[in-house]
């Protein structure tokens, strides 16, 4: 392995160490977020309110740097409010676009939270 490599590699480590600092028995979640992060993977966390789920994921973000994008969804979440609304300025001048500045296209780390029963029971079937 490179030397540069090497070096990435401690960094990431001592960054998910900052990461799971406090965290009690957490360790291979925040790991888990790290390497979805690294790999630019989904990871899916499923679990009851109060097991430090938001919480890894914000601290796995902040510890690496990334761009990230959180919401609490609900039954009436409208795309726009994840996706971007429409450019009105653009829209003025005939374009239809969608402004993704901070939104979740833009994230490199995104946490949806609270997923809608019907969405919850879908995703545990996969």
């Amino acid at each position: 392995m490179s030397s540069e490599l090497s070096g990435l590699a401690a960094s990431l480590r001592d960054a998910l160490a900052d990461a799971n600092r406090g965290l009690v028995e957490r360790e291979a979640l925040v790991e888990l977020i790290g390497l979805g992060a690294v790999a630019g993977e989904h990871v899916l966390l499923i679990g009851p309110p109060g097991t430090a789920k938001s919480e890894a994921a914000r601290r796995v973000a902040r510890a690496t740097g990334a761009r990230t994008f959180e919401y609490l969804l609900g039954r009436f979440t409208e795309p726009s409010e994840i996706f971007g609304p429409v450019d009105l300025a653009k829209l003025r001048a005939g374009q239809v676009e969608t402004a993704t500045a901070g939104m979740l296209p833009e994230a490199e780390v995104a946490f949806l939270d609270e997923v809608p029963p019907p969405l919850r029971e879908g995703l545990r079937q996969l």
